[in-house]
């Protein structure tokens, strides 16, 4: 089963944000052991690393990033994802508009993130960690 992970469910494990970290670290280990394939776009990598600059040291990013980079599938943001992105006139924040169109580029069955308000009218099933985890 393909996922997309929005940053915020990775920013809630990298921050420790209680009650959500839990979840979120379970779906990143069923990631790792190769239950389930978590997909985040390239745009997250370099989000996080300006998010989290002030908790890390670079070192510490870079080795997040590899990381990641060895259990979820980075995908590339193309010039598509940006026009896509430019021309949706439902989903109003650019950023999220350009994880959808990647999120439809790779055919996932879900969308977890914990803003569900901004990612309706999407051609998957929209969630955050405890309901995917509910569900699966």
């Amino acid at each position: 089963m393909k996922i997309w992970i929005d940053t915020n469910i990775l920013i809630d494990v990298l921050k420790r944000r209680t009650p959500f970290d839990i979840p979120a670290l379970q779906i990143l280990e069923l990631c790792e052991t190769n239950q389930i394939d978590g997909y985040i776009s390239a745009l997250t990598v370099v989000n996080l690393a300006y998010i989290l600059r002030k908790d890390y040291t670079p070192g510490q990013i870079k080795q997040i990033a590899k990381v990641f980079h060895k259990i979820l599938y980075i995908v590339d943001v193309t010039k598509e994802d940006i026009v896509n992105a430019a021309n949706d006139t439902v989903h109003t924040d650019f950023e999220d508009a350009v994880q959808i169109s990647g999120a439809i580029r790779c055919d996932i069955a879900y969308f977890i993130t914990r803003n569900q308000k901004d990612f309706q009218n999407c051609p998957f099933m929209v969630c955050d960690a405890t309901e995917f985890l509910q569900k699966s």
